[in-house]
């Protein structure tokens, strides 16, 4: 099976406040989407902790991989979450890695060229 398709990231953070108070997103991505240009993106959706007895829910793209060190890489996302009681809030996170990324230094050309693979 196509490994990109296989993997998935996790995120986990605050919304941006909204009428004096936050909520918490958290949870993993869906499968890799493929882009036309050959990379990919994921799609976040979930429903955000409980403040003030209510919650909001939420279905955001991420934005291409930003390549890490050592073939690892993140997404950002930036959205909105569903109105609920006359307000919505803005999310604006990164995905997680699988694992930590430990190396040292900058990537050398050819790591940024190939970055990524671990997951096709």
């Amino acid at each position: 099976m196509h490994r990109m398709r296989d993997h998935v990231h996790p995120y986990v953070g605050p919304t941006e406040e909204a009428l004096d108070h936050i909520h918490q997103i958290a949870g993993t991505s869906g499968p890799a989407i493929p882009t036309p240009m050959g990379g990919h993106i994921h799609r976040i959706v979930g429903i955000s902790t409980v403040d003030r007895e209510h919650s909001h829910g939420y279905s955001i793209y991420t934005g291409p991989p930003i390549h890490m060190c050592g073939g690892l890489h993140v997404h950002q996302f930036d959205g909105m979450t569903t109105v609920n009681q006359d307000h919505d809030h803005g999310v604006q996170l990164e995905t997680g890695t699988p694992e930590p990324c430990t190396c040292q230094g900058p990537m050398s050309e050819y790591e940024m060229q190939y970055a990524g693979e671990t997951y096709w």
